[in-house]
């Protein structure tokens, strides 16, 4: 309601503007017609007293400029535009010069301070115009004061309009700053769907199953070991073949110790092949810890993690990665 009726007060004021200025070009026009016409009848009046045979075409010319003035002077009686009259006239101007605010240079403001621009520029102009023509030096004095007014209101404006653009170019860069530290936070603490964190509870079941059936495995053929060991170190029940059973107990002590270090060798051997396993399958370097979402693929170490997070695509299989996570073994 209240930017309803400011732009109502607007529209009447620039009404009045218009036609005040039309006022004072009309009284102008005729102020400066009467004025020339003066001045030409008083040299032809002067030329009629130096010449000692009068003519009767000058006098008719005289008589002419005196009825043109005579009629000139009532137009401007009738346009009532006295100087207390043109002086409020010049107040009302400068009035609605003053009216007019610089306005934030945002988008609902756009076209009212290209309106206002406008209408300024249309004021200077005419004011100029009007200086310019005029011989009187009292309101040749007052347009000059308006104009410097359109000046000094324009000025202000354009301030605005630079004060505005600097605001929105730090707001700007103030939102790029945080949208890079929500990028960093992003990358820091992952968020997954509700899809990507069902397939990465699947992808970490599915290697602890295999590491533990491994374990299992391996646990198995150690304890088969140990009761092959244990049924050889057996001491023998026959007390009459000493000798005999010395030599056994020897020959399986020898035994023995060749199956110690076969199973070493063969433990060794298999903690390399699980070492291996467990290996980054891009460098071969370093143990692996990330997972590549949605793919799958549980092959990266925290050097090629950081060459998939550059790319966001898997080396394995190429398929557009959206997330790494680390999986604790």
């Amino acid at each position: 309601m209240k930017q309803k009726k400011q732009k109502a007060y607007r529209e009447s004021q620039e009404g009045k503007v218009s036609d005040l200025i039309k006022k004072l070009e009309s009284n102008l026009k005729v102020n400066e017609k009467i004025n020339s016409m003066i001045l030409k009848l008083d040299k032809l009046k002067q030329q009629l007293t130096t010449q000692t045979q009068p003519q009767q075409n000058l006098k008719e010319t005289i008589a002419q400029y005196e009825v043109a003035i005579c009629n000139y002077e009532e137009e401007r009686r009738i346009q009532n535009l006295t100087l207390e009259e043109r002086q409020i006239i010049l107040d009302n101007i400068r009035a609605v010069i003053n009216s007019i605010e610089p306005l934030p240079a945002h988008n609902q403001n756009e076209k009212q301070i290209h309106k206002d621009l406008k209408n300024l520029n249309r004021i200077e102009e005419h004011f100029l115009i009007l200086r310019t023509k005029s011989s009187d030096e009292s309101f040749i004095v007052e347009s000059s004061k308006i104009i410097c007014q359109v000046v000094e209101k324009k000025n202000k404006i354009i301030m605005m309009i630079d004060k505005t653009e600097e605001d929105n170019s730090g707001v700007t860069n103030k939102l790029q700053q945080l949208k890079i530290q929500h990028d960093d936070s992003q990358a820091e603490t992952p968020t997954m769907l509700p899809d990507e964190i069902q397939n990465f509870g699947l992808i970490k079941d599915e290697q602890s199953q295999r590491k533990s059936k491994q374990s299992l495995q391996f646990i198995g053929e150690i304890q088969q070991q140990s009761e092959k060991n244990l049924n050889q170190f057996e001491t023998p029940t026959a007390g009459g073949d000493s000798e005999f059973s010395d030599v056994k107990l020897t020959d399986n002590s020898i035994e023995g110790k060749q199956t110690v270090e076969q199973q070493t060798n063969e433990g060794q051997f298999k903690q390399e092949y699980i070492c291996e396993g467990e290996k980054c399958q891009i460098c071969f370097a370093k143990r692996r810890r990330y997972v590549a979402i949605p793919c799958g693929h549980y092959i990266y170490c925290e050097v090629c993690k950081q060459l998939v997070e550059q790319k966001m695509k898997c080396l394995l299989c190429r398929q557009n990665v959206c997330q790494m996570f680390e999986v604790y073994a």
